[in-house]
């Protein structure tokens, strides 16, 4: 029995290693793309200042997340390029780790102010009655087909929290690049 082992377990050596083998040739191919260059502008100006002006009489009882939306103004511009490439937005901010009851948290921008509880919402969509979430510091795939992508901003709380009065700032930046 030993030797019945043996004498297999060495014929299959033999024939792993009996100098006949095969090879392959693998080509690689592709090509290399100079992505258009992109702007970010304020809308109708040359301004990369993008401002959002909420209602300076905001009553702190009827901040959802949805009351006192705003769009957000700005303006992709892109110089001809290579197509094949998809047109890419990305809010850059500091996100808000709490939660409103509307969705991904990960599209709260955080604000000056309240930070536990106050931030800043960003949906995307064509009109005002947007309900899609526009998640920050991600790579967002847009479309602009003629028409500027929306993007809109409203003032949200955390569940179940109780607001008071003062004066907030947020601060993020648009980015349009093509991958």
């Amino acid at each position: 029995m030993k030797k019945t082992i043996i004498g297999n377990t060495v014929l299959v050596l033999a024939a792993l290693f009996s100098g006949q083998s095969s090879a392959a040739t693998v080509n690689f191919t592709g090509k290399l793309v100079v992505p258009p260059l992109c702007t970010v502008t304020s809308e109708g100006s040359s301004s990369e200042m993008i401002n959002v002006t909420f209602d300076s009489r905001m009553d702190v009882s009827k901040v959802d997340g949805v009351n006192f939306r705003q769009p957000i103004p700005y303006s992709v511009n892109c110089k001809a390029g290579s197509s094949g490439l998809d047109l890419k937005l990305i809010l850059s901010g500091i996100t808000a780790t709490f939660n409103d009851g509307l969705g991904e948290n990960s599209a709260i921008l955080s604000t000056s102010i309240q930070k536990s509880d106050f931030g800043i919402r960003i949906y995307q969509g064509s009109s005002m009655s947007a309900t899609k979430a526009f998640p920050l510091n991600t790579k967002n795939v847009i479309t602009l087909n003629g028409d500027q992508f929306k993007l809109w901003a409203s003032p949200t709380k955390r569940t179940g929290a109780t607001l008071v009065e003062g004066t907030f700032s947020a601060t993020a930046n648009l980015t349009a690049v093509y991958e």
